[in-house]
């Protein structure tokens, strides 16, 4: 090694270690006055991060999350995303003129942020930080993502360990996709054109287990593939397609409309407006094609377009 190199790694071990001396020191002296020398908030109703839309026009919203509830709100004064009880050494905020991307990342890469030409480096005190995890871990991390009712939003993305995801009064044309082991969706009045989307796409598993609980939405396509699938649906409307894969579970539907249905469990029961039909089934003849397909899972379908219409099995 060179001289020059060996000076050089000198005067770098002597700067991390004066750094952490400092920052021993420095915290001590804040821990006496009762201060912090971290940015964030560890606890409490305050722990809220905003992030507003402002002129921009966002399109695509991206959360990568381990274990939070997402709530999606409609009919807003102005569009904004609140990110509730995360700590600033646990995730990464990034924006463009189209794009909002929320990365939870568990470990110290979070602190450093590249860029083209180098990277910037919160702080050596937030890596001494990051083990010293003082945050009520009882307490609920939440993204509220409040929309206005011309939104340029067309996609949210959320990829998560598990999630509940609350999507109501949304009338926007935005395709979801949601890949996540664990879900709970409760939707309520949610109207679009676009699509839902739960684990669906080359390579992706199927969801372990999904809860879906539907309200007065209308929705134009739908693709679910769960292994076991607890949905109920009320004065549903599926205009396009709806492909519902499960292994088990059940699914409660209702229908708003007009809807053609395909029907098929293996081992499961079926039901239509009460009464048990042979797997498989094909119910109605117009509207929206809903294709359910199951292992063992029940299936229960109530719907007004079999009036002067057949049962065929």
């Amino acid at each position: 090694m060179k001289p020059a190199s060996i000076i050089s790694l000198i005067v770098a071990v002597f700067i991390v270690v004066g750094g952490i001396i400092t920052c021993n020191v420095a915290q001590r002296m804040a821990d006496e006055s009762g201060q912090s020398i971290f940015s964030e908030i560890e606890s409490g109703e305050d722990n809220t991060r905003l992030f507003e839309f402002g002129d921009a026009k966002i399109n695509k919203i991206l959360l990568d999350l381990e274990n939070a509830e997402i709530t999606v709100i409609g009919g807003a004064e102005k569009s904004y995303i609140e990110f509730i009880n995360f700590k600033d050494n646990y995730y990464s905020l990034t924006s463009t003129s189209s794009l909002v991307s929320f990365d939870e990342t568990p470990d110290i890469t979070a602190m450093l942020t590249f860029w083209e030409s180098g990277f910037s480096f919160k702080g050596i005190r937030y890596m001494l930080n990051v083990n010293k995890d003082d945050t009520d871990h009882t307490a609920k991390k939440e993204v509220k993502i409040h929309l206005t009712g011309d939104s340029t939003v067309k996609q949210i993305e959320i990829n998560a360990s598990t999630c509940t995801i609350n999507v109501s009064n949304i009338a926007t044309d935005t395709d979801y996709f949601i890949t996540a082991d664990n879900i709970t969706l409760n939707t309520a009045n949610l109207m679009t054109s676009s699509a839902l989307n739960i684990n669906t796409g080359k390579d992706i598993p199927a969801a372990k287990s999904v809860i879906f609980n539907s309200d007065l939405d209308y929705i134009t396509n739908i693709n679910i593939n769960a292994e076991h699938l607890q949905f109920t649906a009320k004065s549903f409307m599926c205009s396009g397609n709806a492909s519902i894969n499960c292994e088990s579970g059940y699914v409660n539907l209702e229908s708003g409309g007009n809807m053609k249905f395909d029907l098929t469990s293996e081992t499961g029961s079926i039901f239509v407006n009460s009464a048990p039909v042979t797997s498989p089934c094909t119910v109605g003849t117009s509207g929206g094609s809903v294709n359910i397909t199951a292992k063992s899972a029940d299936i229960n379908v109530t719907t007004g377009a079999l009036t002067n219409q057949t049962v065929n099995n």
